[in-house]
């Protein structure tokens, strides 16, 4: 419950900091009926201090009330080897997407991005076969929805490599 009080005070303070830094931006002249490019940074902004502020109510709330329980059953020691398997799904995921990231430019960008949907739709759901047919046309469907959508539409140029 302190860590979860200083880092809610944390997630407050750099809150503030960043609104403070966010209110010296300069704007470009814009209608009054259009929105400055500070407005979206400011509504996240403001919903991080919001969620910071959460955090240190409950967790004050939690620890006044444990106060009121002193006494009663200790917590169980931490457990180490559960922690492994709690974020090994997470952890595999962003391997995965690190791979996506710095393997892009080199073998191409729908090439990785079949690579990463399939992999991480596999990681996910589980390696059945029937996961596996899901999997690979919803990723087939996904390149070619980005492909038509983004290179033939609207002509961006997306990232090429070795298989294209």
């Amino acid at each position: 419950m302190k860590k979860d009080i200083f880092l809610g005070s944390a997630l407050v303070a750099m809150s503030v900091i960043l609104f403070v830094e966010l209110q010296k931006t300069k704007n470009p002249a814009i209608m009054a009926d259009q929105v400055s490019a500070a407005t979206f940074p400011s509504l996240l902004v403001g919903v991080l201090l919001l969620l910071g502020v959460l955090l240190v109510v409950t967790a004050c709330l939690k620890k006044n009330k444990q106060k009121g329980q002193e006494g009663q059953a200790r917590p169980a020691p931490f457990n180490w080897g559960k922690l492994r398997y709690t974020y090994q799904v997470p952890m595999l995921m962003f391997v995965f997407l690190c791979f996506y990231i710095f393997l892009t430019p080199v073998i191409g960008f729908y090439t990785m991005t079949f690579l990463f949907f399939v992999s991480t739709g596999i990681l996910l759901g589980g390696p059945a076969r029937k996961n596996i047919a899901m999997v690979v046309p919803a990723a087939l469907a996904s390149i070619i929805f980005v492909y038509y959508v983004f290179q033939v539409y609207m002509r961006v140029i997306m990232p090429d490599g070795l298989l294209y």
